[in-house]
């Protein structure tokens, strides 16, 4: 099962290491960074909720191996 973890506003992917090492193993972790954080602090920030959900369902689908896989999100906020 892939766990799909999105970190609140302002944060970046770093905030789920944590839960990477605990579950590692049990569960494929996979954190979205956005856009002007994290490792990706040199592209520009997001400034509409409707582009801020187009990058996390990018994210979701291209590390999906199918459509049809089951999956879950932790949101933070």
């Amino acid at each position: 099962m892939k766990l799909f973890c999105l970190p609140s506003a302002g944060a970046q992917v770093s905030m789920y290491h944590d839960i990477k090492n605990t579950l590692d193993g049990k569960m494929e972790i996979i954190p979205i960074e956005y856009p002007g954080h994290g490792y990706r602090i040199s592209e520009p920030l997001i400034d509409s909720m409707e582009k801020l959900c187009d990058e996390c369902i990018n994210g979701i689908v291209t590390a999906l191996d199918n459509l049809d896989e089951p999956f879950m999100l932790l949101g933070h906020s």
